[in-house]
């Protein structure tokens, strides 16, 4: 039968609310109409397929396939702290969701600074609607994000950070997302916001981590970022999830004159993960730094999607990935930038290396350019290699033994793009997770290829 560029969403269109359900804001019209639209949406278009360009190389169907239901916040489940060992660990104000619920027990908020609001969307749907109006559905598009649609119908909670113009958080907001598996498949759908107003600088962290089970879950995760003029966000992400846990999240960011947008992703979780990261350059002088890096091995599968969208001139922006993957692992990344025609002066670059520990390991990639105007400044480039032989003969013969040498070199590889997260402690913080994830895979790694 001939694949069609949809699959009809029945499991999960059984996690959408209820035509009855008493949702946040459920009084309150335009947040209704956005439930509505999502629900609609979804409904009409579906889960995308290997057909669909963007999709072409992360195939859905077995994540399709179970049947989940909508997840249960902590105190229905019994958790009652962090799981310990997954997280980025560091000095930080923290905030915790479990199955996209705000859990106020595990959170510690106390010394947050004047200028700063963190609230959860649930209170501000029934308190301050108006705050989060402008940002809902207007970054992310549920037109175009199928997932974004899906999340938009069960539009409930989740994370909504405000820094007040002229503000600087100085020691960083660290939000623990969890996903606690129950006995049944679940999903959750937390839909988060960041508005950063003018002069406002501050650096967010987000661990996304779970609870180990055999019973798989999803999270189906969207943040819609405002970074307003002069301000500079620092945004840093771990994807750390249980290894049958499925993560479809889409992060979909504004930046206005001057801005900038600092992003840094590590992927090394999950049985299958794609993040959609999506930028619009929309003020003369605007700036994003977008770097990243993934692990996989067995049979996990990472794909990192982005699009930069340069709309007015004079703007910069960075993106440097890299990947390393064993056993039968799967990496994708496909980035594309835009440069309108009026964006004269773009200076914009791209690069995704890959490094293959195993022949069973597979990299797809897809750079992308798309350029209407003629003063640019623009590059992309991708390369894919195994362990150098020589490199690793050299490090043999110096008496360092085969797995100590092929963490060196895993870890030279990464070097560059890992020196790029700002900020000492939160650079520590990620190497170790990335250390972590090397001794656990390097005792499995095939001896042939070194």
């Amino acid at each position: 039968m001939a694949e069609t560029n949809a699959i009809t969403p029945a499991a999960l269109s059984d996690t959408l609310p209820g035509a009855g359900s008493a949702l946040p804001g459920g009084q309150i019209a335009w947040v209704r109409h956005a439930r509505e639209e999502g629900a609609k949406l979804w409904q009409a278009h579906g889960a995308p397929t290997v057909k669909v360009e963007q999709w072409k190389y992360t195939n859905l169907r077995e994540m399709l396939k179970v049947p989940f239901r909508p997840a249960r916040p902590a105190h229905e489940i019994g958790l009652e702290t962090i799981p310990a060992g997954d997280a980025l660990t560091l000095d930080a104000h923290v905030l915790v969701f479990v199955n996209g619920h705000f859990s106020a027990e595990m959170s510690d908020l106390d010394t947050l600074p004047k200028g700063v609001a963190v609230s959860t969307l649930a209170t501000l749907l029934e308190t301050e609607p108006h705050a989060v109006e402008p940002f809902i559905g207007r970054l992310a598009d549920a037109a175009d994000l199928p997932f974004a649609a899906l999340n938009q119908g069960a539009l409930e909670d989740g994370f909504v950070v405000r820094v007040k113009t002229g503000t600087a958080l100085e020691k960083p907001l660290h939000i623990v997302q969890v996903s606690a598996a129950e006995d049944e498949p679940t999903a959750h759908q937390p839909r988060n916001v960041v508005v950063l107003e003018n002069g406002a600088v501050a650096t967010v962290l987000e661990s996304w981590i779970g609870t180990t089970s055999d019973t798989p879950s999803l999270r189906n995760a969207v943040t819609e970022i405002h970074v307003a003029q002069d301000a500079v966000l620092t945004h840093q992400i771990l994807q750390n999830l249980p290894e049958r846990a499925y993560n479809v999240a889409a992060t979909a960011v504004k930046v206005e004159a001057k801005g900038v947008y600092d992003s840094f992703v590590l992927q090394v979780g999950g049985k299958l993960s794609r993040h959609d990261l999506r930028v619009e350059l929309a003020g003369r002088h605007a700036e994003c730094r977008l770097n990243g890096a993934y692990g996989a091995s067995g049979t996990q599968h990472m794909d990192t999607t982005s699009f930069i969208d340069h709309a007015v001139p004079e703007c910069t922006s960075n993106e440097i990935y890299k990947g390393v993957l064993a056993g039968k692992a799967k990496g994708v990344f496909q980035g594309k930038i835009l440069v309108r025609r009026e964006a004269q002066q773009t200076d914009g670059n791209q690069l995704h290396k890959a490094l293959l520990l195993e022949r069973g390991a597979e990299v797809d990639t897809k750079p992308e350019l798309e350029i209407y105007a003629d003063d640019v400044t623009c590059s992309h480039g991708a390369t894919t290699g195994e362990l150098d032989p020589v490199a690793l003969f050299y490090l043999r013969s110096r008496g360092i033994d085969p797995e100590t040498a092929r963490m060196l070199l895993i870890e030279g590889f990464l070097d560059d793009v890992v020196e790029r997260i700002p900020g000492e402690a939160n650079r520590e913080a990620f190497k170790e997770v990335i250390h972590r994830w090397q001794r656990r895979q390097v005792d499995t790694i095939d001896p042939a290829l070194g």
